[in-house]
């Protein structure tokens, strides 16, 4: 089968680290071009990768087939809205956008023009976050009680620009960052949340640090913190009525303490391969998902991640923005 044209709007980290590194040697994709506003900049990458490059992704629209937007949140319904009104299958990084209304018109629009909107939620592909999945639809745990999730450390993301810290150009800070990966994913273990309690130490900038108290419809409760200041656990702990478990977020280690017995399990998810999967394994096997899908072909690999899978998550940030408190000293003890 012919190889999916593919063009990238936003040449900055991501692009560089994970979208690019995935598409070398895909046969599957045939990269085009390289959009982004810095013209040296994509230039020089552009020719880096024998692609042609534009600072205009609307000049360029007859060399490509699928859109990758990797630029500021705060900049994607534009772009994909004119993408979609071309006719562009779409891959957007997370968060598909920074509001909820322009996320169902987003929606709304991919349905009408019968086109692709996926959205870079690559951790849903990640064999932990997967197997956690299958576990708790097993109901080995009994029912679910309550969970303590942390992930967070100092924060080393190479920005490119000062307005990676610009509330209004970038939308929110480790929630709407960060938070895009682990809201997305407790939602879809855990079902959808009912009542919250939101806490971050932004007053009136991005926030860095960050705490969510969740009920969930189906009685879970659970508790989030979220850091790009302090070293947290970087771990889940869920507490079932017929067991518990813990995932390490660092080594993929699983512990399961059976409530009843002197014994406890402990391993590793691990790939068919059997090999660690690195964040780049993650985006390919994203980019495998999205050619399955629109080639149309059956497979038993992940499912691409749809916009639509993502309302609830949108909708979720924006409740806890709306709704935040200040911390009132608790975020630093440890």
């Amino acid at each position: 089968m012919s190889a999916i044209r593919i063009a990238i709007v936003g040449c900055g980290a991501v692009t560089k680290l994970s979208h690019l590194p995935a598409l070398i040697g895909n046969d599957n994709y045939k990269l085009t071009c390289l959009i982004d506003l810095n013209e040296d900049e994509v230039f020089e990458l552009a020719s880096l990768h024998e692609v042609n490059s534009s600072t205009d992704y609307m000049q360029v629209l007859d060399q490509f087939d699928l859109a990758v937007v990797a630029t500021p949140p705060s900049t994607h319904y534009q772009i994909v809205i004119d993408l979609l009104n071309a006719g562009k299958h779409v891959l957007v990084e997370k968060p598909v956008t920074t509001n909820f209304l322009q996320a169902e018109k987003m929606i709304a629009l991919a349905k009408a023009e019968q086109r692709m909107l996926a959205v870079s939620l690559v951790r849903r592909f990640d064999p932990s976050f997967r197997f956690l999945k299958d576990l708790l639809d097993s109901k080995i745990l009994g029912k679910i009680v309550s969970f303590d999730l942390e992930e967070g450390g100092v924060f080393n993301w190479p920005v490119q620009t000062e307005k990676f810290f610009n509330v209004e150009f970038i939308g929110g800070g480790v929630l709407m960052d960060h938070g895009a990966h682990i809201l997305d994913a407790c939602l879809w273990w855990f079902g959808e949340v009912n009542k919250l309690d939101y806490k971050d130490d932004s007053f009136g900038g991005v926030e860095a640090d960050c705490n969510l108290q969740l009920e969930f419809e189906s009685g879970v409760s659970g508790s989030i913190t979220l850091s790009r200041l302090r070293n947290l656990k970087n771990r889940l702990f869920i507490q079932g009525e017929a067991a518990s478990l813990s995932l390490n977020f660092a080594n993929g280690e699983l512990k399961l303490y059976p409530e009843a017995g002197s014994m406890n399990l402990v391993g590793t998810v691990e790939s068919s391969s059997n090999e660690i999967v690195s964040t780049v394994d993650l985006f390919k096997i994203q980019y495998q998902s999205i050619y399955d899908g629109l080639k149309s072909i059956d497979n038993s690999g992940p499912k691409m991640v749809t916009a639509k899978d993502c309302l609830s998550a949108i909708s979720l940030v924006e409740k806890c923005y709306i709704n935040r408190k200040p911390y009132d000293g608790e975020a630093w003890s440890e």
